[in-house]
């Protein structure tokens, strides 16, 4: 027991760094950082409490569920069997995208000219984006004849 205990703890602790370097590379390739690399990863490694930059610790939380629904997407894809079920989940991913853009555009609009309208723009992409994730999670769970394939 102990044997399978400590094994689920090694591999929680690489998935979970692993989802952290991708979230980082990510934030770094990404247009919304503007942080150096050792910026953001001494801010990080300080663990984003009260004391670090609200806005890199904002989008890096969003790049790290954005990691888990990239897997989520990519796991779907894989599930459906059909070419038309795929181009159907592709073309609905692109619109949902364009979709959580421009709602969390309009959610902050309040923050136009402020500072924080990054800091919730991030938290808006975050909330929508495990939202999604749990909906392309429920593709791959589906079960009975009226699901996608």
């Amino acid at each position: 027991m102990r044997l399978i205990v400590l094994f689920f703890v090694l591999f929680s602790s690489s998935a979970y760094a692993l989802v952290d370097e991708l979230a980082i590379r990510a934030m770094l390739s990404s247009q919304y950082s503007g942080y150096e690399e050792k910026q953001l990863r001494n801010e990080i490694k300080r663990g984003c409490d009260g004391n670090t930059d609200m806005a890199l610790c904002a989008w890096y939380n969003y790049f790290r569920v954005d990691v888990r629904l990239n897997d989520s997407y990519s796991k779907a894809m894989k599930w459906l069997e059909e070419p038309a079920a795929k181009d159907a989940l592709r073309d609905t991913q692109r619109a949902w995208i364009d979709y959580r853009e421009a709602a969390c555009r309009f959610d902050t609009v309040a923050w136009d000219e402020g500072s924080f309208r990054q800091v919730a723009i991030a938290i808006c992409w975050k909330n929508m984006t495990k939202q999604r994730t749990k909906e392309l999670k429920a593709i791959t769970t589906c079960k009975g004849e009226d699901c996608p394939r």
